[in-house]
């Protein structure tokens, strides 16, 4: 197993509302996500998928740095979560300014959100 680290191509797992884990040859870890009331269900994976491509096409290099991955991951989480909060997939996915308040805001303060941890 140990002699295939390098080949191994970078892996996100996504954990429902646990969060992500994410894996490197270089790195791993687990990124906890918020929990809100969820009106529907059907996107948040697809949003998190979302968030992680347009990071990583922004910079790649976020692969290469633990603390860059972990806040692209935070940030994955986040639309994910915000997917929740209306009907329907493309309708439900944030703009960059509900999601900017959403990632500054303190933990209760979203609209439709119920007990955050993060």
């Amino acid at each position: 197993m140990r002699s295939g680290i390098d080949e191994l191509k970078p892996i996100v797992v996504t954990r429902s509302s646990a969060g992500c884990v994410y894996f490197t040859p270089a790195l791993s870890g687990h990124v906890v996500s918020c929990t809100i009331e969820a009106v529907d269900t059907t996107s948040p994976g697809d949003g998190l998928m979302a968030g992680l491509l347009q990071g990583l096409l922004t910079d790649p290099t976020t692969l290469q740095d633990e603390t860059r991955l972990r806040e692209l991951c935070r940030f994955a989480n986040a639309i994910g979560v915000l997917t929740t909060t209306k009907r329907g997939a493309i309708p439900a996915l944030p703009d960059r300014e509900r999601l900017q308040r959403f990632l500054k805001s303190p933990p209760g303060s979203e609209p439709n959100q119920g007990s955050v941890s993060a």
